[in-house]
């Protein structure tokens, strides 16, 4: 810019391209101010100053003149009667403004007069020309002798209306004195704001008289939509109405509460013709140029090209509430207000995509603003000069009476309430009344109280909550009452923080009762807590009556009775709640019931993290029966996903008409952006460009159904106004907020409905009651068995909670750091000692029985040798008896296996024989059976065919009459067979064919019957055919005319059944003839055989007996051998014995003294735990972010505090006494932690608490020293900064690989994306889950650990983190700093002694460590009954390893622990028994070698203690200069 000022005129660029700009063209500024200009630019510009008092009003006025039509100026009377009332009017009226009137927004002159003109113009306009209509002379006449009265109303409505309530009463008394300058006559009772004059009757009418009687919808569901008229409401909606109708803008100035949103609302829904359409827009701080562009723009139709606005012969009336909340930029501009001058100035704005213009046309706007102050700014007077200023001033009290009472009267007037109650109701609208001024006058905003702002919004909702009267509890004056003093307690004492500001909270309350009803306290309160609700009836009723609470005990039964319910139902993402209610809890439950309920109602829950906002709010939406929706913030959560979120939300509430709760944390915001999209959707219920295009499909249908149902317009911007409306009567938002730090005060400040529109709830630290009760309720669920001892270990618990809340006051104020003590922390010390306690308790147990049975062996083995001996006196002579009875069965057994062995010689050979015999015998068998086998197809032939022979085919051959010669010559060899005589027959006919009788014979008596013919046949006794039988029967068969073919031929199927059988027969009894000769050689050689057997059986019964009696003395004889063998091994077994318990008595003797003691020690020890752990948690779960002194304050007070309540405890009682383990401790010095007493409490509560670590590290001590430990890891480490990308994919991959994880550099801020993570407490090893990160299901590794740390010396970490994580301070210490330097110094000056004495620690961590391994893995080993070799590898660590002290106790118990068990089986374990004398051995051994260690290491430390000195000195100036930073 100012290259182009200079002389030669060019525009450099950015781009490195300069224009020059021509001789004839310059550079002219216009500005208000040179606050932000730079004096290179000013100094090269000529300066010109316009002083506006200078020019006057003179130009405006005539510049509006000239304006007017003709046909107006035409009458001399019109500019006359205008320059009279100008010249006596304005100029009075705007010097009584400027010189004893205070606005509010402040005006200009020019402004002001310009307003008087646009108010004119509305009057003048109906007397205009149009294209319809031609103004009449005597109408122009008549509009002319109303001038007067027009001007007054528009001085009244532009001067007289930019001040407060007081400057309007001084406004009142001029503008009468004016008026009389006039030829007007004006009502002379109330103020002249109270009048509107009407043109068409040239008359003043009071406003109230210009509307009908307004009827109160009594429905606790439409409460928010009440409006009763007033004189407020109706004058501000009509002069408004009338400057929208003209196309003027206006601007409504003032405090919160009076209506200013709501009546434009009204305006906006039914207050305009149908040639209007509206939308509204809230700014906030955040409200951005392109939200507000791109709002508007998405509300416009495009008219022609570069051309846009509402749809034609349409005029968009556009809506800003919080004019004056955007922040100002570095130079002092608002973006959004910067837009809006620009469309003002030149109708339209640029369109950021296409670069080009944008006309825009037929828009109006309407605004409303606070005053500036706090979150709100002065306007700029470029935008102001546009619009009609308005100013909305506080109401009259007889205005906000009767609002409330008319509403109050509605409600209880109807005829269920008693009278008593109707009569009550302006009393208590008046004691609402006095109590808002009195509060707003008392208890104002501070720092520390930002949130006392308080306006008429407060009244609506005591009113509201009286409104909610159950008349069956509310019968009189006194219950009224007391609804009255809880809704006031939950509108004005919820949101106090100090115990001095609710005393007078209540004060004023008696007070108020006292004087207008005459009660006292004890009247009113019947119990300790006046607590109303809907919920006590249940919470699937349908009707929900609010009601009081009667009983405080049943009361909280009741809330843990909807706990259970809601923890049965738990799924999906509703996860149990492991709560403990106590009074505080379920009061603020009942709270938050309480705003739910109410349509709109919306609650602002502000409290520390950790006091149990958000549980409680989840179970007050639960007894609502209402949807709890939350948003999850994940790596990668963008405004994008949360605008889809809100989408959903909105949507469920808008077109399913769900009641739903959404819930939202201030530690999930990423953007202020989300704060303005929630402060909208608290004011109005949207959220500028949310909806997509294919959601106003649906939007418009649920849009059309309310209209429809209220009888509106169903408009587009109807449709869409119902739609919020539901949405706003659906959704309830809970937003929980740390009041903590600027950052609060400043959203407060830039998004004011989170006061305005929400009922304030401040969660105060847990009383007394409470911090008992929950640790009541947790240690009866835990029954640790505390017996005696449990109300005194809850009353310290108390004590200890609330010792750290003092000593962190004193912290800050001392060292000015932060720490945040909330109840969380506190539930976390009782997770902790019940954790710590049964730890303890196994441990100092386990090794209390270890030692008791290592006395109990010593005791047991001097007996077990008494028993042994005389044992053995026994078992010796049984051993010799066993052995002569073992000797004479050997004999006798030698004896009867002689003669066994000469029967089995006599047995052999007749078998031998035997087996020969049946070997020729079955050739013989199966050489007749081979033949035999020849005829057998014959045979089944024959058979087959008699098969299918049926007894017709027989009874067809019995039937001739004269058979054949093949019939007859057939049944004669049949005969034959069966031996039957031939039958004779008489008849010489029939004898002719059968002249030898055979056919009759066989025709009856072998056909006799035929069904029995077939068997005769198959039963024929073919082994016994005798000869004479077969030589008849032969030639007969034999002749060739009988064949097969012929006889199939000639005859029946009968008779070819008798042939092949014939046939068949005669077959066999051949092979029969040559093999009879061989079946009887078989059966004669069968006859020897079986000869043979029989003496073979009775040989082989006489060698069976023989074995059997040679067994039976074999089982006798190795019985007597085992026995004797048995007496043997058990009397050698005793001495072995005798010898082994020697060896362990001699080993052990030395012992018992000193386990007997510790026996007794670790009994006194156990008793003491109850005491101790107490101490250690709280060290634990309170004491990581303090420095060394206040640790040690802490723990001194604990352990007093222990004695006070004579609690059992050790002496000198300290954290690292009940937790610290020298091996472990040893460990970590050798990785780099520091040997300082601060640092090894750091290194016990690291291993020890339960939430992840976050380190407070400026000197990188604890990084160094988790990256040393890391590395030893098994799994790893991975070390991240927190400034890195993809950080979540890594965490995820070492959850469940179970690697290390170091998080570095960690700001006073943690991504709320690793909440997930931190909200994952450590595992014992060897458990797993299943862990859900983001949307990710992860199975969790026990061996994973999360560390977390920051470089910042004195970081301000919110409760919200606090809560989540340990928070340890490593910051260094001076007697740490001080060793770590004679290390340095050591190293510089005398290397080789350092080295060596580093040697000595490293050698002796590891052998410790080594050795506890050796341990576990022998004690594995022994449960499954095994011993190994441990012995070498033990021996071989021992020579290369210098042992310390340590190592001896833990020899000690590996021997206890291989003591375990039976006394008698551990004397049968020789190795064992061995072991424990190598043991024995080496802590001998290694006693010598610690003493010769400790003298090296004395050496040592000599010889640095000259260095010691220089140390101190440097660790000395290092903390001098870190105190003076």
């Amino acid at each position: 810019m100012n290259t182009v000022l200079d002389d030669n005129k060019k525009l450099c660029l950015n781009s490195g391209k300069i224009i020059h700009l021509s001789e004839r063209m310059t550079m002219m500024f216009e500005v208000e101010d040179l606050e932000v200009a730079s004096p290179a630019t000013v100094s090269r510009c000529g300066m010109v100053y316009m002083e506006p008092s200078l020019i006057g009003l003179g130009p405006l006025f005539k510049t509006w003149m000239a304006q007017q039509p003709d046909y107006f100026m035409a009458n001399k009377d019109f500019k006359k009667t205008l320059q009279r009332l100008y010249e006596d009017l304005v100029d009075d009226a705007m010097t009584f403004l400027r010189t004893n009137l205070t606005e509010p927004v402040e005006t200009t002159d020019n402004n002001v007069c310009q307003s008087i003109f646009r108010i004119i113009d509305c009057f003048l306009f109906p007397f205009k020309r149009t294209e319809i209509k031609e103004p009449k002379k005597e109408d122009i006449a008549y509009m002319i002798s109303t001038l007067d009265s027009i001007f007054v109303f528009a001085i009244i409505w532009s001067i007289g209306c930019t001040t407060t309530l007081e400057g309007r009463e001084k406004f009142d008394k001029k503008m009468r004195e004016l008026i009389k300058k006039t030829k007007i006559t004006f009502p002379e009772e109330n103020y002249v704001y109270d009048y509107n004059f009407y043109v068409k009757d040239n008359n003043w009418v009071h406003w109230l008289k210009t509307v009908g009687e307004y009827n109160v919808k009594a429905s606790i569901d439409a409460y928010a939509e009440i409006l009763v008229p007033t004189v407020d409401s109706i004058r501000m909606q009509e002069i408004m109405t009338q400057l929208a109708a003209n196309d003027k803008h206006c601007l409504t100035p003032g405090p919160t509460g009076t209506g200013k949103s709501v009546n434009v609302a009204e305006l906006l829904t039914s207050g305009l013709t149908d040639a209007f359409q509206s939308f509204g827009m809230v700014f906030s701080a955040q409200t951005s140029a392109n939200q507000t562009q791109d709002a508007i723009d998405d509300k416009l139709e495009k008219r022609k090209k570069g051309w846009y606005g509402p749809p034609p012969g349409k005029r968009f009336v556009v809506f800003v509430d919080d004019l004056n909340m955007p922040k100002k930029e570095v130079f002092g501009a608002q973006p959004p207000i910067e837009l809006l001058r620009q469309w003002m100035d030149h109708a339209g704005w640029f369109d950021r995509k296409e670069k080009t213009f944008k006309h825009i046309v037929d828009i109006v706007f309407i605004t409303a603003m606070g005053p500036p102050g706090g979150g709100r700014t002065f306007i700029t007077n470029r935008l102001l000069r546009h619009f009609n200023i308005i100013t909305y001033t506080d109401l009259q009290e007889s205005s906000i009476r009767h609002i409330f009472t008319t509403i109050l009267e509605a409600f209880l007037g109807r005829g269920k309430f008693t009278t008593q109650i109707k009569e009550s109701v302006p009393k208590v609208i008046e004691m609402t009344m006095e109590l808002y001024n009195k509060v707003i006058c008392e208890l104002l905003p501070t720092p520390a109280k930002s949130h006392y702002t308080f306006n008429l919004r407060d009244i609506s909702k005591i009113v509201q909550g009286l409104c909610s009267a159950y008349p069956k509890t509310t019968e009189q004056d006194l219950d009224l009452i007391r609804l009255w003093v809880h809704e006031a307690w939950r509108v004005f004492g919820d949101r106090l923080i100090s115990k001095d500001d609710k005393d007078w909270l209540d004060a004023q309350l008696m007070g108020q009762i006292k004087s207008a009803f005459d009660y006292n306290r004890k009247q009113v309160y019947v119990v300790d807590r006046l607590i109303f609700g809907d919920y006590l009836d249940g919470i699937e009723v349908d009707t929900r009556n609010y009601k009081p609470v009667t009983n405080l005990d049943e009361f909280i039964k009741t809330i843990e009775g909807f706990l259970e319910d809601y923890n049965a139902m738990a799924i999906g993402s509703r996860r149990p709640m492991k709560l403990v209610m106590f009074l505080d809890a379920c009061e603020h439950i009942s709270r938050i019931c309480r705003v739910l309920r109410q349509p709109q109602g919306n609650s602002l829950l502000l409290g520390v993290g950790g006091s149990g906002r958000q549980s409680l709010a989840k179970m007050a939406t639960f007894m609502m029966n209402y949807e709890c929706s939350q948003i999850e913030v994940v790596k990668g959560y963008t405004m994008d996903r949360f605008h889809d979120d809100l989408r959903n939300v909105l949507k469920r509430a808008g077109l399913e008409d769900k009641s739903l709760t959404f819930l939202f944390c201030d530690t999930q915001i990423i953007s202020e952006q989300m704060l303005e999209d929630i402060n909208n959707i608290l004011n109005s219920g949207d959220v500028p460009g949310l909806y997509k295009k294919e959601d106003m499909e649906e939007i418009d249908r649920v849009g059309t159904q309310e209209c429809i149902k209220r009888h509106l317009q169903p408009t587009k911007m109807n449709r869409f106004t119902q739609y919020l409306t539901r949405i706003k009567r659906n959704i309830h938002i809970v937003i929980a907020m740390s009041p903590l730090g600027e950052i609060f005060r400043d959203r407060l400040r830039k998004f004011p409905s989170l006061v305005n529109c929400c009922t304030i709830d401040w969660f105060t630290e847990w009383p007394e009651e409470a911090l008992l009760g929950v640790a009541r309720g947790d240690l009866e669920d835990k029954d640790l068995g505390l017996a005696n001892e449990f109300d005194k270990v809850v009353e310290m618990f108390k004590n200890i909670h609330q010792s750290v809340e003092k000593i962190s006051i004193s912290y800050y104020q001392i060292l000015r750091r932060k720490n945040y003590v909330t109840p969380t922390s506190y539930l976390e010390l009782l997770g902790l000692y019940g954790d710590i306690l049964t730890k303890k308790r196994k441990q100092v147990n386990d090794s209390k029985k270890r030692l008791e049975n290592g006395l109990k062996v010593i005791q047991e083995s001097s007996l077990e040798v008494k028993r042994l001996k005389e044992l053995l006196d026994v078992k010796q002579p049984e051993l010799e008896q066993k052995k002569g009875e073992v000797e004479r069965t050997l004999e006798q057994l030698n004896v009867d296996r002689a003669k066994a062995d000469e029967t089995l010689k006599i047995v052999s050979e007749q078998e031998a024989e035997a087996t020969k015999n049946e070997a020729e015998t079955a050739i013989l068998k199966a050489q007749a059976d081979k033949e035999l086998a020849e005829a057998n197809p014959a045979l089944e032939a024959a058979v087959k065919v008699l098969d299918e022979l049926n007894p017709g085919d027989i009874r067809e051959l019995k039937g001739y009459l004269t058979p054949t010669e093949m019939v007859v010559i057939i049944c004669t060899a049949v005969c034959h067979m069966f031996k039957v005589r031939p039958v004779k027959v008489n008849d010489p006919k029939r004898a002719a064919y059968d002249p030898e009788g055979y056919f009759e014979a066989c025709k009856t008596r072998i056909m006799a019957d035929p069904n029995k013919t077939v068997n005769m046949l198959k039963e024929y006794d073919k082994e016994n055919m005798e000869d004479s039988v077969v030589k008849r029967v032969r030639p007969i068969i034999d002749r060739e005319d009988v064949n097969g073919e012929s006889v199939k031929k000639k005859g029946t199927a009968a008779l070819f059944a008798f042939y092949m059988w014939l046939k068949a027969l005669l077959k066999y009894n051949d092979v029969l003839r040559r093999v009879r000769p061989l079946r009887a050689k078989a059966a004669e050689m069968d006859d020897e055989l079986n000869r043979v057997r029989n003496d073979l059986k009775a040989k082989r019964q006489l060698l069976q007996d023989a074995n059997e009696r040679i067994q039976k003395l074999e089982a006798f004889y190795r019985q007597k051998v085992e026995e004797m063998q048995n007496l043997e091994a058990e009397i050698n077994d005793c001495n072995l014995k005798l010898e082994r318990a020697s060896k362990l008595i001699g080993g052990l003797k030395d012992e018992k003294e000193r386990w007997t003691n510790t026996v007794n020690s670790l009994s006194e020890i156990y008793a003491c735990l109850i005491g101790d752990c107490l101490v250690a948690a709280g060290m634990v779960a309170y004491s990581g972010c303090f420095t060394a002194d206040y640790r040690a304050n802490l723990e001194s007070s604990w352990v007093e505090g222990l004695g006070t309540l004579d609690i059992k405890h050790q002496e000198s009682l300290t954290m690292r006494l009940v937790l610290g383990d020298d091996v472990k401790i040893r460990h970590w010095s050798v990785h780099g932690l520091p040997s300082d007493n601060l640092s090894i409490e750091n290194g016990i509560i690291l291993h020890t608490a339960r939430r992840w670590p976050l380190m407070i590290d400026p000197q990188t001590q604890a990084n160094k020293f988790v990256k040393s430990m890391g590395r030893e890891h098994e799994g790893g480490i991975d070390i991240f900064k927190a400034s890195d990308g993809n950080i979540m994919k890594q965490l995820e991959t070492a959850i469940e690989l179970g690697r290390w994880v170091l998080l570095e550099n960690i700001d006073e801020k943690l991504d709320p994306s690793l909440d997930p993570i931190l909200m994952m407490n450590r595992l014992d090893p060897g458990e797993s889950k299943i862990a859900r990160v983001g949307e990710k299901q992860l199975k969790y590794s026990s061996m994973f650990q999360f560390f977390m740390t920051t470089t910042l010396p004195n970081p301000h970490y919110p409760p919200e983190i606090i809560v989540k994580v340990t928070l340890l301070n490593f910051a260094i210490t001076q007697s740490g700093l001080e060793e770590q330097m004679l290390n340095q110094l050591v190293q510089q000056e005398m290397p080789d002694l350092q080295e060596k004495k580093n040697r000595i620690v490293i050698q002796n961590a590891k052998s410790a460590r080594e050795l506890r391994e050796i341990e576990e893995q022998m004690l594995n080993q022994l449960v499954q009954q095994e011993m190994p070799d441990l012995q070498e590898k033990k021996n071989r660590i021992v020579i290369q390893n210098a042992k310390s002290a340590r190592e001896l106790r833990e020899i000690e118990d590996r021997i206890l622990q291989n003591l375990e068990g039976d006394t008698t089986k551990i004397l049968e374990d020789e190795k064992l028994i061995n072991m424990l004398a190598e043991s024995k051995k080496q802590s001998h051994e290694i006693q010598a070698r610690v003493k010769e260690s400790q003298k090296t290491e004395k050496e040592i430390d000599e010889t640095r203690k000259k260095y010691r000195p220089v140390a101190y000195r440097a660790s000395l100036l290092f903390f001098c200069i870190n105190d003076l930073s």
